[in-house]
């Protein structure tokens, strides 16, 4: 059975499209982190022919949604972007970083075979 490797700091580009994404709307359930569920991802994207499993999960209170994309080229994966800083409203008269957006958690692995 081929192994799988997480990639750190890898996600699929912008600019490709997946061959399969699925999407999460409700992920309170449902533990990304789970490993039984990354078992079941593997098994999903080795039947539809993808070497890539690519989660994107936003991270915050109000954010229930996950976005999970399965490929098949390595060469569509790109680094993981940085964190964007905005600026919180009526502060522009401090001189204060602007804090991060609600952050995204990106997990990425590959299928060695």
């Amino acid at each position: 059975m081929p192994a799988w490797k997480e990639l750190l700091g890898k996600t699929l580009s912008p600019s490709c499209d997946p061959k399969v994404k699925l999407h999460f709307k409700e992920r309170r359930d449902c533990d990304v982190h789970d490993p039984m569920f990354l078992r079941c991802l593997t098994v999903f994207a080795r039947s539809r022919g993808c070497k890539i499993v690519n989660a994107q999960i936003p991270m915050g209170q109000k954010q229930d949604f996950s976005v999970v994309m399965c490929h098949n080229d390595m060469r569509d994966l790109d680094t993981v972007p940085a964190p964007s800083m905005g600026k919180k409203q009526g502060q522009a008269k401090k001189k204060k970083k602007g804090t991060p957006k609600t952050a995204t958690l990106y997990k990425c692995w590959t299928c060695e075979s």
